[in-house]
């Protein structure tokens, strides 16, 4: 039990070095420095993480961007950041390319469609007062 804790824990950290070494070498985020406004590059803060494509994709859901961002787990590289609304708190696969995003502050969940390396926005959901855990049970019995 405990195992699986760390597990999932190391796995988001790796993910978050992976994509703030990715972050760092975008030229966005060398154009920071004295005179540019925090509000172009905002922190992203991580919260949660999903994999698919047989572990080699990461889908990380960014607190207070309003992102996802896709990271090529096996390159280590970052593929897409996507604005998805308000406090993403959660994500999870629903199939290898359709993922779903809990938005706590804008209180509906967001989907997300993925083709091949890119996201896309497919649609964004009302569901009441502060949406944050989600699992998704599939028939195989497998959550």
């Amino acid at each position: 039990m405990y195992a699986r804790g760390w597990i999932t824990c190391g796995l988001v950290l790796a993910v978050t070095a992976a994509w703030s070494w990715c972050r760092a070498e975008t030229p966005q985020s060398k154009a920071i420095g004295p005179g540019t406004s925090s509000s172009e590059q905002p922190h992203r803060s991580p919260v949660a993480v999903a994999l698919t494509d047989g572990g080699r994709l990461a889908l990380s859901a960014n607190s207070t961007s309003g992102s996802v961002t896709l990271v090529d787990v096996a390159r280590g590289s970052l593929l897409q950041e996507l604005a998805v609304g308000g406090g993403p708190a959660d994500v999870v696969w629903i199939d290898p390319q359709l993922a779903a995003i809990s938005l706590k502050d804008a209180d509906s969940l967001a989907f997300v469609r993925r083709s091949g390396e890119s996201l896309a926005l497919e649609r964004v959901v009302a569901v009441g007062d502060e949406p944050r855990g989600m699992v998704v049970h599939h028939a195989d019995g497998q959550a």
